[in-house]
């Protein structure tokens, strides 16, 4: 469950995958200890010098869950031991779909949601303090701004919310996933709301302009974003189409009821990549995720037919064709009867989605419901760790070095790592290089890359510098 390395949390999990809101919670924090599962239920024992706090959540259902409040510091007070988190920062922060609530220091840190893919990286040295950072989902119907004519969002709608009233010293770094199948096919903008409103920002990664948040396109995966955010607050990306009929990345999960019985439905889900999972499990709280993936639509090409295929010999399914209307980015869903006539059989089948009216490749995804299968265990994808591949001091040290105007400064280095873009948006930054650094670690790309763009911009001193830390 948490992992302690010298004094600190380096990672930690949350409650199970199938969520409701939180209505309520309690933290309760414990002097140098780490909390573990057993059995079913979480128990404190001795550990390290790290703090966890506990938090008891009590669901709008039946069932009780517990989840785990993640801290990578360690100076809970012995005052704080027993206090609500909306004391200590509101109702509105702990709304969301997916809410996962850290507690930072000057160490900084990661925050993870794998399943809505969204990350949010602190750089070492954004915060002064320890402070308690909140990261949520929430659907784009929730809370939208005035979108100009034609624009859709593209993203679920995430908040970063703080119990600071000061701003990060350095911005962080937020990626997630939209729904753009072709960048160049649409108009971006990024949707920004602080204390003073909405804003929107173009996003043009060929033109770009001085801008506050600066917008940056993964080179190796199309579909993730990656923004630069000097503020708390929340955040949409949005999209117009520049010509008719363009294609957008729909996510299509299926699940089945924990306890399958003689007859049971087989639940298809095909949603934009702003409507979360969670969406699907608010009504039911016993469905189970068998997969997910992804497909290409065309806005108006017609409705999604959706079939079953080569069911194993022992199901049938009642009824195993239907159309799905698509016009919209709604979350769309339609549940199969599938009759057993032998329990001791494993499912299997084969799900065929296809667009009618478009040229798109329909997909096809192979489904085994096996033992396998049954014993998976629908743990939660959240997590907040220190997980940084390169050391702070050497990170320092670079930036000591850059970040003073010469013609082998930062902003050569940004040419070698393929950001020259971020060169507009580097010189109103107190620390670029910083900044730059976050933004190559949120990337994820590995150390030789760095190593090597540290040559390109005639610096290989830095280069030798990185090669002996990692060695």
């Amino acid at each position: 469950i948490a992992a302690s390395k010298s004094g600190v949390i380096v990672e930690g999990r949350g409650p199970p995958f199938i969520q409701s809101p939180l209505p309520s919670m309690t933290i309760v924090s414990t002097k140098s200890a780490y909390a573990r599962c057993e059995s079913g239920a979480y128990s404190m024992s001795r550990g390290g010098e790290s703090r966890q706090a506990l938090l008891d959540v009590s669901s709008t259902g039946s069932s009780r869950r517990k989840a785990f409040l993640t801290t990578t510091t360690s100076s809970l007070s012995e005052e704080d031991n027993y206090a609500t988190v909306y004391e200590c920062v509101g109702t509105d922060m702990l709304e969301g779909e997916r809410v996962l609530p850290a507690r930072v220091g000057r160490e900084g840190g990661r925050l993870s949601m794998d399943k809505n893919r969204l990350n949010l990286v602190i750089g070492e040295g954004s915060l002064e303090s320890p402070t308690l950072l909140i990261l949520s989902t929430h659907s784009p119907s929730h809370d939208l701004p005035l979108l100009e004519d034609g624009e859709i969002a593209v993203s679920s709608l995430i908040s970063v919310s703080s119990s600071s009233p000061f701003p990060p010293r350095f911005p962080f770094i937020l990626s997630f996933n939209h729904s753009l199948q072709s960048i160049d096919q649409w108009t971006v903008s990024l949707y920004s709301h602080s204390h003073y409103g909405w804003d929107r920002y173009e996003v043009d990664s060929d033109n770009p302009s001085p801008s506050p948040i600066f917008t940056l396109f993964d080179s190796i995966n199309p579909n993730v974003i990656h923004c630069t955010i000097p503020h708390y607050g929340k955040f949409l990306l949005c999209a117009r189409p520049k010509k008719c009929n363009p294609v957008l990345r729909m996510r299509v999960a299926v699940f089945t009821p924990i306890d399958r019985k003689d007859s049971f439905p087989l639940r298809v889900v095909v949603m934009g990549e702003g409507s979360g999972l969670n969406d699907v499990v608010k009504e039911e709280h016993n469905l189970r995720l068998v997969t997910q993936s992804c497909m290409g639509v065309v806005m108006d090409g017609g409705p999604l037919c959706v079939c079953i295929e080569e069911t194993s010999p022992s199901f049938t399914p009642i009824h195993g064709y239907t159309e799905m209307d698509i016009s919209t980015q709604s979350l769309h869903s339609y549940s199969f009867p599938i009759k057993s006539i032998d329990r001791n059989q494993y499912f299997s089948a084969k799900l065929v989605l296809l667009q009618r009216l478009s040229t798109v490749s329909p997909l096809v995804i192979s489904l085994s419901l096996d033992d396998d299968y049954d014993q998976l265990l629908m743990t939660e994808d959240n997590r907040v760790s220190l997980d940084f591949l390169l050391p702070h001091s050497v990170k320092q040290r670079i930036a000591s070095l850059l970040d003073p105007p010469s013609e082998r400064d930062w902003t050569s280095l940004a040419y070698s790592l393929g950001v020259s873009s971020f060169v507009i948006f580097g010189r109103a930054l107190s620390s670029p290089t910083t900044v730059l650094l976050t933004l190559w670690e949120a990337r994820r790309e590995d150390l030789c890359h760095l190593s090597h763009a540290l040559r390109l911009s005639g610096r290989p001193e830095l280069a030798q510098m990185i090669d002996k830390s990692v060695r």
